[in-house]
């Protein structure tokens, strides 16, 4: 899922109006301005929401540099609004299928390569959860709609009439 996002992250940035190179962070050593290099720069769990598929809730940093050339005519606000423009482009937008929407973090001029001497950047943060591993109801139906429950020792079949639908809190019986 990661490859697909990545896959999807440069297919949009390279979609962008102007956009003269898309490359991975690490991988340039001559662009053509405007650039985007691409990095994944943190994966970590996150366990706060309930999940319940049997996959690894993932939040992925990402950071995408943009650069331009310093021979630019107003870089500082081309750089700028090149910024805005990714940032608007992915913020609430679901790159992947069956991912939530990415969520834009900050934009911030960048101190980027030292042997990109001339050019300028800006870095465009922004965080995408992905759920990795099998989806463990794929075969097997799909999760419950509905809970019911009861109080013991009122359970099983023989007090099926006793049940209640769980939704938001369990009732008051009065015990």
């Amino acid at each position: 899922m990661i490859e697909d996002l990545h896959a999807a992250l440069v297919a949009e940035l390279k979609a962008t109006p102007g956009m003269q190179d898309v490359c991975d962070y690490g991988h340039a050593t001559k662009l053509k301005t405007p650039a985007a290099i691409v990095n994944l720069a943190e994966m970590r769990a996150d366990y706060s929401g309930l999940d319940a598929t049997g996959r690894l809730p993932l939040v992925c940093r990402w950071e995408i540099f943009l650069v331009l050339g310093n021979t630019a005519i107003n870089q500082a606000l081309k750089l700028r609004t090149l910024a805005a423009h990714v940032a608007h482009m992915i913020d609430g937008k679901s790159l992947v299928c069956g991912a939530p929407e990415a969520a834009f973090v900050s934009a911030e001029p960048n101190e980027f390569e030292p042997s990109f001497e001339h050019a300028k950047s800006w870095r465009v943060e922004f965080e995408q959860m992905l759920y990795l591993g099998e989806y463990m109801w794929s075969d097997e139906g799909a999760p419950p709609e509905k809970v019911f429950a009861s109080y013991a020792p009122l359970i099983g079949a023989a007090h099926e009439d006793k049940y209640f639908e769980v939704k938001d809190e369990l009732p008051d019986l009065g015990a």
